[in-house]
């Protein structure tokens, strides 16, 4: 078993350590392998490799979906008609 830090999964990759933790979340990687001791991940680059030439793909992120900008509402209230009332 090939186990190998995500310095070096990135470095395999062309990528960023980040990229790799993205692709993580994403699921792009198969399940069983890479594990995590204490807070540190291992990846079986065997399985990893196997896994992207077997499905002929090239690991790519999704795109993240940006929030919506929400934009500031100014309010003006008219309370002439409760200052009458005082």
């Amino acid at each position: 078993m090939n186990l190998a830090t995500i310095d070096e999964v990135a470095k395999t990759f062309k990528v960023s350590v980040s990229t790799i933790r993205t692709w993580m979340r994403q699921g792009l990687f198969p399940e069983g392998s890479y594990i995590k001791i204490a807070k540190t991940y291992r990846f079986n680059m065997d399985v990893i490799q196997g896994h992207f030439l077997q499905n002929s793909l090239s690991p790519q992120p999704k795109p993240v979906a940006k929030p919506e900008r929400k934009i500031p509402v100014q309010l003006e209230l008219d309370l002439t008609e409760f200052d009458k009332d005082l």
